[in-house]
């Protein structure tokens, strides 16, 4: 696995003790951030990489590589030159219609800077072995596939976490978007429930009161997002023949405000034989799996490279857990922040430094991640304001996780990975485009296994495609105690169940004693399985029922490969590999788990890796 450090850049001469030590702690390269300013500020056609060169001596004085990442469009790197130009068009946010700092991805005027400024780089530094991949820096704060957040350097210019689509150029397109889609103002208009005039026709803040309908809300973001991935696409093709690797860089959760589908970019990055950066995980583990997952899934869907770097600080426990998931995940390369293990450039060691496990860094790679669970979420939803990233979601997601390894399906991998899978969870709400849907009914008759605590619903709430294919005839409220009478039951308190037809019954609890109501039931659809669970997807109902289905208990189901005994130990994670079978405790205490080859204790804090 590639190993990158960042660093400062103007390091040369000032951190050779640092550099030996990065070399014997496994590090492979070391990243610096190229801003458009440092190499072009004193006027557009007057280059000057120096500054870079001699940091790139320095390395290969060492046997260390370099990752340069070149930002163009963020307010910081933008030249003082560019800025006063008539060329500079800055974005603008719909909340107050005030320009920010950082340069709209719609204008013109920045694909002509960026298309020179990446052939002068790529000129000067052309042949040169040293180089281990190329980031881009295409929007966002620091260079993110995102729009702007919160701004650098707060007050030296308006920005905030808002909408970003108010410049000109960006309602030239979102028209344009429409047309393409409904044909006339007359079609936009029939389809928003609007009596709209040409002018009144431009980007909205997609929630109500200002959004028109659900409809309209519904294409601004698909158009929001389509022009962060279109601006990446476009970045990308200028990469085309350069003989390093390269990354895009994202951040962020893929939230609505940022603009980002983290599937669609890692779709594009795979179209140019490219990778993705996905910038965002902190200390816990368990955070960071659902931080990164679904660049992870998306890149095996795709076919592209990727890697992960922290968003902030990671503590001692947090790097076994980063480099945990980077291995696990298939990652190609870490990033780690020089600071994080270096009190200066003396190489004074901080205590993360001995606690990377640099063994387990340098034979991953590339590795491919196995995984036949795949957990559902929705873009859609998360748009109308329902999070999968809330405390209660993530708790959730941390119980399931030590059961199962996952992967991450949002509408757009559904469409174009479902077969991948045999297992899907979907313990969280849903807003589901028809054909999703429709694709979903098909891989459950086909013999996939639904495991259901939140009912799929489409995009206006409709929940009958899988509330028919559950058996579902009625929902009762008011449940208090629960009955077991199978493996997959458990006992305890609910607050909901169901009347259903044509399924197995699992637990039941009872007003009287000939009354039946599902709790946890199964009910077979063509050759394939829905299992339904009526409690909340961190109640132990339905994780029990989520570790009988996958595990062996429901007739019928094939199950999958149990990692190891006793499943699940809190605090302890399961992965696998084409070839290893992984195992995370991230407790202060060791733990013995049973696997293939007998009894096996993982110390505190570390992985255990077979084979």
């Amino acid at each position: 696995m590639q190993f990158v450090m960042g660093m400062d850049k103007g390091f040369s001469g000032k951190a050779d003790a640092a550099l030996a030590k990065m070399k014997e702690a496994g590090v492979t390269s070391v990243e610096t951030y190229v801003l458009w300013r440092d190499v072009e500020g004193r006027g557009q056609g007057t280059f000057d990489f120096s500054l870079f060169d001699e940091d790139l001596a320095s390395l290969k004085r060492r046997s260390l590589k370099w990752v340069p990442f070149v930002v163009m469009g963020p307010w910081y790197s933008t030249p003082e030159w560019f800025i006063r130009s008539s060329k500079s068009v800055p974005s603008v946010c719909l909340e107050h219609n005030r320009a920010g700092g950082n340069q709209s991805i719609w204008s013109p005027f920045l694909r002509e800077q960026v298309k020179r400024v990446l052939a002068a780089f790529r000129e000067h530094y052309e042949g040169e072995e040293a180089i281990e991949s190329v980031l881009i820096g295409i929007s966002g704060d620091y260079g993110e596939a995102i729009q702007t957040v919160y701004g650098n350097w707060p007050g030296e210019y308006h920005g905030h976490r808002g909408y970003w689509a108010g410049d000109p150029y960006a309602v030239e397109s979102f028209r344009n978007f429409l047309l393409y889609h409904y044909g006339s103002l007359s079609g936009i208009n029939a389809a928003w429930e609007t009596a709209y005039s040409w002018e009144e026709v431009r980007p909205f803040i997609p929630q109500r009161p200002y959004a028109p309908s659900a409809r309209a809300a519904s294409d601004f973001f698909k158009w929001y997002r389509e022009s962060m991935t279109s601006w990446a696409d476009w970045w990308l093709s200028n990469l085309d023949g350069w003989e390093w690797d390269a990354y895009l860089v994202t951040g962020g959760i893929d939230e609505p405000e940022h603009a980002s589908s983290f599937a669609q970019q890692c779709k594009v990055a795979a179209k140019h034989g490219r990778g993705v950066r996905i910038t965002n995980e902190g200390s816990d583990y368990a955070t960071n799996f659902m931080l990164t997952r679904l660049v992870s899934t998306a890149s095996r869907t795709y076919g592209c490279y990727f890697s992960t770097e922290p968003a902030s600080y990671v503590d001692e426990r947090g790097e076994v857990g980063r480099a945990f998931n980077a291995y696990s995940s298939g990652a190609r390369a870490i990033h780690e922040y020089f600071y994080n293990l270096f009190s200066d450039l003396e190489g004074t060691e901080r205590p993360n430094l001995s606690a990377l496990p640099s063994g387990l860094l340098r034979r991953a790679g590339d590795q491919k991640t196995t995984t036949e669970v795949g957990l559902v979420i929705s873009q859609n939803a998360r748009d109308m304001g329902t999070s999968w990233f809330g405390s209660e979601q993530l708790e959730a997601s941390r119980k399931i996780r030590e059961i199962t390894d996952f992967d991450l399906l949002n509408e757009d991998l559904l469409r174009d990975g479902v077969e991948r899978y045999r297992f899907l969870l979907f313990p969280y709400e849903t807003a589901l485009d028809d054909d999703v849907l429709r694709r979903l009914e098909e891989w459950v008759g086909s013999g996939g296994t639904a495991i259901i605590t939140s009912i799929p619903a489409d995009l206006y709430g409709d929940r009958s495609t899988f509330s028919s294919l559950l058996g579902i005839k009625e929902e009762v409220i008011g449940i208090s105690q629960v009955r077991p009478i199978t493996a997959l039951g458990s006992s305890g308190t609910v607050s909901r169940a169901y009347r259903v037809e044509g399924a197995q019954l699992h637990a039941i609890m009872t007003y009287r004693e000939e009354d039946q109501k599902a709790v946890v039931w199964s009910r077979r659809e063509g050759t394939g399985t829905l299992v339904g669970v009526s409690t909340a997807p961190s109640s132990q109902i339905f994780l029990n029922a989520l570790r009988g289905t996958l595990y062996g208990s429901l007739e019928g189901v094939k199950p999958v490969k149990k990692p190891y005994d006793p499943i699940p130990i809190e605090g302890v994670y399961p992965a696998s590999t084409s070839d290893r079978l992984l195992v995370y405790n991230s407790r202060d205490d060791a733990v013995t788990i049973s696997v293939a080859a007998g009894k096996v204790v993982v110390g505190p804090n570390s992985v255990y890796v077979s084979g």
